[in-house]
């Protein structure tokens, strides 16, 4: 047994990565009721593009595919942008907001199911730096409005327990 844990590490997400994080996400997709099913494609197009499509429109100024990594492996995942979402698109001179489009982190009873707050906490760490270097003071999180994924149907991966 090894007497200490590999380091978690976050890190933006590549395209390249999108097989990593098809793992990661394909079966808690095909667990949640009212969600597509994912392939590497579905990924590429509605994860990682440039201008993913989302469910209500919103207008990124900048957009961020955070991964946390753990001994090779991908372990959680949080989609987060700065800019308007589609209750802020017309507001004359309204400040960006953070937006959480989607969060995965690992699922209890999984390998890595006790990581969950660690990795939880690593990515909202990596987020807030992000918001800060933006200049976002008001995050709004896993609301229509912030530009869900369209695979995801509104009902996709969400916190179960927030305690």
């Amino acid at each position: 047994m090894i007497p200490f844990a590999p380091a978690l590490t976050v890190q933006p997400l590549q395209m390249a990565q999108s097989a990593a994080l098809l793992r990661l996400l394909g079966p808690q997709m095909a667990a949640t009721p009212y969600s597509l099913p994912l392939d590497e494609e579905t990924v590429r197009r509605e994860i990682l593009a440039d201008a993913p499509p989302t469910v209500c429109p919103v207008r990124w100024q900048r957009h961020l595919r955070l991964g946390a990594w753990r001994g090779g492996a991908l372990v959680g995942f949080l989609d987060a942008a700065a800019g308007h979402d589609s209750e802020s698109l017309d507001l004359p001179e309204y400040q960006p907001l953070g937006l959480i489009r989607f969060l995965a982190l690992p699922e209890p009873g999984a390998a890595t199911g006790e990581l969950a707050g660690e990795v939880g906490a690593a990515l909202l760490e990596a987020a807030q730096r992000f918001w800060e270097q933006t200049g976002v003071g008001f995050v709004k999180t896993f609301q229509l409005s912030t530009g869900y994924p369209p695979f995801q149907a509104g009902a996709g991966p969400l916190p179960r327990a927030w305690g």
